[in-house]
């Protein structure tokens, strides 16, 4: 219950005025997940292997290394017990600039 209400607080969060429809639709994403930080990178996974597979090499090159960076945050978020409301935020938008690029 306690999970559910964080991510219901996250995703208002991330819809407050001033945010990019991208940014809303990746908060959802992630939040809808039971494991935000995990979906996160399935994402970046899924969209490197769709750039490549495209031919994007450049792009497949950006999000593979976002996709490491966002594997290293998780690792200290959980390793040192982190503020997961901040922790999740920060993902989002490391998402979006990723997903933009």
């Amino acid at each position: 219950m306690v999970h559910q209400m964080e991510r219901q607080r996250r995703l208002a969060d991330a819809e407050r005025p001033g945010k990019d429809q991208r940014m809303r639709q990746l908060a959802r994403a992630v939040g809808a997940s039971e494991h935000p930080s995990r979906r996160a990178l399935d994402l970046l996974s899924a969209a490197a292997s769709e750039a490549a597979l495209s031919g994007d090499l450049a792009r497949a090159k950006t999000l593979s290394e976002a996709w490491q960076e966002a594997l290293n945050t998780i690792s200290e978020a959980e390793t040192y017990n982190l503020d997961k409301k901040q922790h999740a935020l920060t993902m989002i938008d490391r998402l979006n600039s990723a997903m933009r690029m």
